[in-house]
């Protein structure tokens, strides 16, 4: 009987967790886990309910020989019940507002029901555990425990066994990658003119692909940036113009129009803008955001971990909001390791050269000097930026945005490295991008996204595919960055319905030459009094608001955006063929907005949703809230 005891422990201290993962991945209100989540979360929460207890056990046997009996058994299983109560009130509490809380009524009453249920059926257990289940009760609940604990890892190795892994001989992948590279300035690629060595993996796709080194953003904020990218759409057309919209579900995404040709699609990401309740996982059989899978179709074990409060609450104790970490990088590897199909699309977003800035010492070192920057805090640097930074202040601050460019750039090594390590990287369409870049106080502004600047517009555009995208053609005329879309589907010889978009650039690289001299790129930076349209030329580039010209620059001299030439070429006769230049720029932007606008009529402009305080936290950190 003494022997038999602490089994008795162990067993019932692992049915306690398979009831917390149960009310885990079986409860919404705590997480929107996906059906195929329960069984890691079943077996995930078995195995730490008996860690648990063997630690409790440890910590309350100096009182067996003062309580004796079953006491210290039934302490030990008692604290794991409290154990789990803690972790799941405290997951409840960390990602629930007053606000959620009181628009779900009906959920807190049911969620409350679950935990009273679980609270009361772990004491029960926790009673009951000393005492002897009976001969034929004891090894069926022990056996159940065991293939409760072992159903997700059979579950994974079958599929370890017949999913994914390196192209064989006869198979004929092909594959589409996007990497969007968050604040990431088309000024910052070495192979393009940059003087330090920031990108030495995207040097060599550019050496190796073909680079548009004036390729302009439509939109330099996050969520609209993005969906542009991922529609091919302007903003006012696919509706979405500001970080709190949601992108309407009768726009067409690329994961859309890729899985209906027969991709496996995956995206993982990183910004709190681009989460699936914005509408970014349309058409992504896996969509990873907030370190978990908040949509999945399939079976793709990696992930599932992400898909439980466990390893999402370990995130949020050991992270801070605005953290570096590997996760979407070693997610998107995982991935294409075990990617359901030879024909894949993968969406990933890399935060790092977005502020704040954390480069790891190395990076620091070769960017910063050995003392390291003199600056630190992003946030406090912006909050007096209207004051006036010094010339080293601002010199640390852009060591510090090159040092992060590099470790963006060492990602992209990782994912090259691995596709072609799995026989993948010369079938497969690599396209380097981001949503917008990022101002460094050319004009006395740091980290403000939206506005009019070639800082946020311009954005790197490479595209990498052996025999398609011809090898070492650099473009240097102003181009769309949204034109990536149908470009892509082009490369690939997949059939591309036309939209109001930007069209694509294959005849170009087909060509190997531009015959567009005068090709203009627009831009809206959003659609209040305050915000601007743009549009650029090969030479000049000139910002409008509230249909008046506000700016007129001369890019060839005034690559930085200094010097407004409009009042001086306004009411000068001598420099009339200059303002008939402007004034041909607004009308063709006009034209654009009347256009792109028109088309809006049919995609149905997306909603505004409200961002929670949890949310503002969040994008607090990273600068987004003041």
């Amino acid at each position: 009987m003494t022997r038999q005891r602490p089994l008795r422990g162990w067993l019932m201290a692992g049915w306690i967790g398979v009831l917390a993962g149960l009310l885990d991945t079986g409860t919404p209100i705590l997480h929107p886990a996906p059906a195929e989540a329960i069984p890691l979360g079943i077996s995930l929460y078995a195995v730490v309910g008996i860690a648990v207890y063997l630690l409790a056990s440890l910590a309350v046997r100096p009182l067996r020989g003062l309580l004796g009996g079953d006491a210290p058994s039934s302490i030990a299983l008692g604290l794991t019940t409290a154990a789990f109560a803690a972790f799941l009130g405290f997951y409840f509490v960390s990602t629930s507002t007053w606000s959620f809380l009181l628009a779900r009524t009906g959920q807190m009453v049911g969620l409350a029901l679950a935990v009273v249920l679980a609270l009361t059926l772990g004491a029960l257990v926790a009673w009951l555990a000393p005492r002897t289940p009976g001969p034929g009760r004891y090894p069926l609940a022990a056996g159940l425990l065991v293939l409760a604990v072992l159903v997700y890892p059979v579950l994974m190795t079958v599929h370890l066994a017949t999913a994914g892994g390196a192209a064989g001989e006869d198979a004929s992948p092909q594959g589409l990658v996007i990497v969007s590279l968050d604040a990431m300035r088309g000024d910052r690629i070495t192979a393009l003119g940059y003087p330090r060595p920031t990108t030495p993996h995207i040097d060599e796709l550019v050496r190796t692909g073909t680079a548009f080194s004036a390729a302009y953003v439509e939109s330099p904020a996050s969520a609209p940036g993005h969906a542009s990218m991922l529609t091919g759409l302007p903003p006012l057309t696919h509706g979405l113009v500001q970080n709190t919209g949601i992108l309407h579900e009768d726009i067409v995404t690329v994961a859309e129009r890729l899985r209906a040709e027969g991709f496996a699609t995956a995206a993982l990401i990183n910004n709190y803008y681009l989460e699936s309740r914005f509408g970014f996982d349309q058409g992504f059989d896996l969509f990873v955001d907030r370190y978990q899978a908040s949509h999945l179709s399939g079976f793709h074990p990696h992930h599932l971990l992400r898909a439980t409060a466990l390893f999402h609450t370990w995130a949020r104790l050991a992270r801070e909001p605005g953290a570096r970490n590997d996760d979407t990088i070693d997610g998107a590897l995982a991935w294409l390791r075990h990617r359901p199909a030879d024909r894949f699309f993968l969406f990933l977003h890399i935060m790092d050269p977005h502020a704040p800035y954390a480069p790891p010492p190395d990076l620091e070192a070769e960017f910063c000097g050995p003392d390291g920057p003199i600056v630190r805090d992003t946030l406090e640097l912006r909050a007096r930026q209207k004051h006036g930074l010094s010339e080293a202040e601002i010199a640390s601050l852009r060591d510090l945005y090159d040092a992060d460019v590099a470790l963006a750039d060492r990602k992209v090594g990782r994912l090259v490295a691995e596709l072609k390590r799995l026989g993948l990287f010369e079938h497969t369409l690599l396209v380097i991008t981001a949503d917008h870049g990022e101002v460094l106080y050319e004009r006395g502004r740091i980290f403000n996204h939206g506005l009019p600047w070639n800082g946020n517009l311009h954005v790197p555009l490479v595209f990498h595919l052996p025999e398609r995208a011809p090898a070492g053609l650099v473009v240097d005329h102003p181009v769309p960055a949204t034109a990536l879309v149908p470009t892509a589907f082009s490369l690939l010889d997949l059939p591309y319905e036309a939209q109001a978009g930007p069209p694509s650039h294959a005849p170009l690289l087909e060509s190997g030459t531009f015959d567009a001299p005068d090709t203009l790129v627009f831009g809206l930076t959003g659609i209040t009094a305050q915000d601007a349209a743009t549009v650029t030329s090969p030479s000049r580039k000139l910002v409008v608001r509230q249909g008046e010209i506000a700016g007129f620059f001369d890019l060839v001299t005034d690559p930085t955006e200094q010097v407004d030439l409009w009042p001086l070429v306004r009411d000068d006769p001598a420099r009339a063929d200059e303002c008939e230049t402007a004034v041909r720029m607004q009308r063709a932007l006009e034209g654009w907005l009347a256009r792109t606008g028109a088309a809006a009529a049919v995609a149905q402009p997306s909603r505004e949703t409200a961002v929670d305080a949890d949310t503002r936290r969040r994008l607090r950190s990273l600068g987004y809230v003041d």
